[in-house]
């Protein structure tokens, strides 16, 4: 039996993947073929764990009660599972649609076309073989189950694979490749006249335990920053935060504060810009803030760029016994920052009253080089982004490129509301860059994707920690970054899993120039 398909199917980590077809199609084969074996549940082995063999349809009650059982616990647990009955049942289809709605994993169907004759020879090699006439209704269901009705009941992505008679060939390897979810997901095609381009490429850091520990933090630091600049890197970010985080690693590692480590690299960089994502201004003194960034900007000729957020880490501010405002307070306070900071950069001394913050005389000397310094606002709450619409000059935002273009389309209703208001900024959503951060694990294939997976995933799951780091290829990024870009997104700041790798930098230039290859044609 050959399964025969143009490209390779790419598949969501953690999906639900229906297979559809008639007895006898070749459904169990390609399940094997292509997935470990804990991932497949089958009908049919679980008729043989409960009846007499896989064919004791007398059996079906209770094994339909563990199927769906197992299913129901590796959705929840978001496994990729393989459905492998003849799904033929509208019913059975809209329970699993149902299921990855629930837990919020996609599910894709596969069906199997394949003739009668196909059919009937294979069931002769059944143990227990299926009657004839039920393999001929099969095959009359499967003709009726075209690509846009499984899409209409609300499966992802709908693969269709044709199957041809042959005694000795066999389904290849790597016709099935699994990739984390948001890089399975389907994208809309987007009119070239809304796209907005080209991409920028950016680096954040968000990790220091480098090899040789403190000792090697200034140095490695140094080489990251001028590797960065040498493959395309369009600027470098860090976060502010008292002590790691616990999304990276352990509250003892080392995390350098963000405005000095941003001087040291405006000395050791000449092109990148430079920025915070994002400094909390319910931890920051606005007036010593707007001090900072100024400096920051001349030593590092007019590079910086103020990223700014509401905080979120109540438990690194208790820690040290620095107040953390109620959520209100916080929004408040970066509105003040957001009104703050310009005058500060401006001309003058103006006087501002906010919220919260009191200022007699907003000066700070020496003026930024820029005029003024972009601030960035992080997140995509609604607040957040009306916020950024009525102030800020750039918004960074996270997710798959549907996410993204919910967000973008909230930012949009903002600008003009705020555009429509007495006293408005009349602006759109071109006068922001649209910044998105990710992590990235970037291999240049397949082979070396699952190996930088087995050195750098420890003892985390090789589908949990692939989904957690976006693991895949070169071509596999610069197709997602693409889609990034046709939803409204200019700049890609990516966290680089394994950083401490002296290669991975390379392999994010291969990834930039494929990404502009990509643009460009």
């Amino acid at each position: 039996m050959v399964i025969q398909r143009s490209e390779p199917v790419s598949l969501a980590a953690g999906a639900l993947v229906v297979l559809i077809g008639a007895a006898g199609s070749g459904k169990s084969t390609w399940a094997a073929a292509h997935f470990p074996r804990k991932e497949v549940v089958s009908t049919d082995a679980m008729r043989a764990l409960v009846g007499e063999s896989e064919g004791d349809m007398r059996a079906n009650r209770d094994m339909f009660a563990i199927f769906d059982s197992v299913t129901l616990a590796r959705a929840r647990r978001k496994l990729t599972t393989v459905i492998d009955s003849t799904a033929l049942e509208p019913e059975r289809r809209a329970q699993y649609v149902a299921l990855g709605k629930q837990f919020g994993v996609p599910v894709v169907s596969v069906i199997f076309r394949a003739s009668a004759k196909t059919c009937l020879a294979q069931n002769l090699q059944r143990e227990r073989q299926v009657p004839q006439d039920v393999i001929r209704a099969h095959v009359a269901k499967v003709k009726l189950l075209t690509v846009e009705h499984l899409r209409g009941e609300g499966f992802q992505d709908v693969i269709e694979i044709d199957v041809a008679r042959s005694s000795t060939a066999k389904t290849g390897s790597r016709d099935v490749r699994i990739v984390p979810p948001s890089f399975a997901t389907p994208t809309k095609a987007t009119p070239e006249s809304e796209r907005r381009r080209p991409m920028r490429v950016e680096l954040a850091i968000s990790r220091f335990t480098w090899p040789g520990g403190a000792d090697s933090l200034r140095p490695r630091l140094a080489e990251i920053a001028a590797e960065a600049e040498e493959v395309g890197v369009g600027g470098i970010w860090l976060m502010d935060h008292y002590r790691q985080i616990p999304q990276v690693g352990a509250a003892w590692d080392d995390l350098p504060e963000v405005v000095s480590t941003l001087g040291y690299l405006a000395g050791v960089t000449s092109r990148v810009r430079l920025g915070s994502l994002v400094a909390s201004v319910s931890a920051r003194n606005i007036q010593q803030l707007a001090r900072s960034m100024a400096s920051l900007d001349v030593l590092s000729g007019g590079r910086i760029v103020c990223g700014l957020g509401a905080g979120w880490f109540e438990a690194e501010a208790s820690e040290i016994g620095v107040r953390f405002p109620p959520t209100g307070e916080r929004f408040e306070l970066l509105e003040d920052a957001l009104r703050a900071l310009p005058l500060f950069w401006g001309k003058g001394a103006p006087s501002m009253t906010g919220h919260h913050v009191k200022i007699p005389k907003a000066s700070a000397y020496p003026r930024p080089l820029q005029d003024p310094i972009p601030i960035l606002v992080g997140g995509s709450g609604r607040r957040t982004l009306r916020l950024a619409a009525k102030y800020a000059n750039a918004v960074n935002v996270q997710g798959s490129p549907d996410v993204v273009a919910g967000h973008l389309a909230h930012l949009r209703h903002c600008l003009e509301t705020e555009s429509s208001l007495e006293g408005g900024r009349n602006r759109t959503i071109d006068d922001l860059e649209v910044t998105h951060l990710g992590p990235m694990l970037i291999g240049d294939d397949d082979a070396d994707l699952a190996q930088l997976v087995a050195v750098n995933r420890g003892r985390i799951p090789d589908q949990r920690y692939r989904i957690s780091v976006n693991a895949a290829t070169v071509d596999d990024h610069a197709k997602r970054l693409a889609s990034l870009a046709a939803a409204g997104v200019q700049t890609a700041i990516v966290s680089l899993a394994d950083l401490s790798d002296p290669n991975a930098l390379r392999r994010l230039g291969r990834l930039i120039g494929t990404l502009e290859e990509h643009v460009e044609s």
